[in-house]
């Protein structure tokens, strides 16, 4: 394991520069709220070093591809997100282009174009691993649900499928909130392996392999270290759909008297990415795509964190109302949630409007 995890360092380490790091109690971890400052390497450069590592000769258990393939499969994962991002940035507050399911569910031409960049780079690598990205699939839930399912168990299901949110976090891109990411999740055999969530607008990577932890710009990375309730820091999705927001906005007054403070950010992704680091307590939400987790899930995971539904029972890519957390304060919470009824949609409006 050591050195699985030392080459993982070396692999998307970060030289040169200074940084501010904000002060852990985990002398460990110092780093794993790092931010970027202007002198980090470019993504070009970040790129030319994972190229240049090679993984060690060790195999992991179980379903798990052995580290060589794994280390792959991330290099590649970079390569895609340092793109799009570039992208990102260098677009941000595009012009909505369509509205999705509804009128606040946007897409832009950035989006399809970010995914293009990332198919790009997945086809010419890994011609017989499977993408599944947002902008191929119509909007709303059961769309979403059908084609994960036909892509993990239809007739041409392949080994290795890729989860991919081109930009998560839409609405605050066009409105040039730079709280926007590329997501990307890699799934062997149904089980997410490989995890990357590229933030371009603060240069912060990061990425995870299973069994082998978590990492932010090459740093490794622990959940927080709250240990009640009333130190938490909760974060929750703003869905544009108003069957999603009801057990949302239900959820969040309940866990507000017990917690330190709520957040509602707009970006699954990045929230779930600062779980991973320590930014955050917990992150959830009852109705969320298989693209908008995968990649986050694994870090959470990987950075000793606990992912489950809000019912309790384990994640998985199917898993639609997910719950991330710290793991000590995540059963606290998750009861509020139970209590509150805000573990799945509404089956009817429950938020009135004028």
């Amino acid at each position: 394991m050591k050195s699985a995890t030392a080459f993982t360092v070396a692999l998307l380490s970060l030289p040169g520069g200074t940084a501010f790091v904000l002060s852990s109690s985990r002398s460990d971890h110092s780093a794993m709220r790092r931010y970027p400052t202007k002198s980090q390497p470019t993504r070009h450069a970040l790129l030319s070093r994972v190229a240049s590592q090679r993984a060690p000769d060790t195999a992991a258990e179980g379903v798990v591809p052995d580290s060589q393939t794994l280390s792959e499969v991330l290099a590649a994962a970079v390569h895609a997100a340092s793109e799009a991002g570039a992208l990102m940035k260098a677009k941000v507050g595009a012009d909505v282009l369509k509205t999705k399911f509804n009128p606040k569910d946007l897409l832009t031409e950035v989006d399809g174009q970010c995914q293009r960049v990332i198919e790009k780079v997945v086809s010419k690598q890994f011609p017989d691993h499977a993408l599944l990205g947002e902008e191929n699939v119509e909007p709303g839930a059961e769309a979403s649900t059908v084609a994960l399912s036909d892509a993990l168990d239809g007739g041409g299901a392949a080994e290795w499928l890729w989860v991919v949110d081109p930009i998560d976090g839409t609405t605050n891109f066009v409105h040039g909130i730079p709280l926007s990411a590329v997501s990307i999740g890699v799934a062997y055999r149904g089980k997410v392996v490989v995890g990357c969530i590229y933030d371009p607008f603060r240069d912060e990577l990061f990425t995870a392999t299973s069994g082998n932890g978590a990492f932010l710009n090459g740093m490794k990375m622990k959940v927080g270290d709250q240990e009640t309730i009333g130190e938490a820091t909760v974060a929750c999705g703003a869905p544009p759909g108003v069957l999603a927001l009801g057990p949302c906005v239900r959820g969040m007054a309940a866990l507000a008297p017990h917690v330190r403070t709520t957040r509602m950010l707009g970006s699954a992704a990045i929230m779930l990415a600062w779980v991973a680091c320590g930014r955050l307590t917990c992150y959830w939400e009852p109705d969320l795509n298989s693209w908008d987790i995968a990649a986050g899930a694994l870090l959470i995971q990987e950075a000793g964190g606990e992912m489950t539904d809000i019912l309790g029972g384990p994640y998985s890519l199917s898993t639609r109302a997910i719950i991330g957390s710290n793991k000590l304060v995540h059963e606290e919470i998750r009861h509020i949630l139970v209590e509150a009824k805000a573990t799945r949609p509404d089956s009817t409006p429950q938020l009135k409007g004028r």
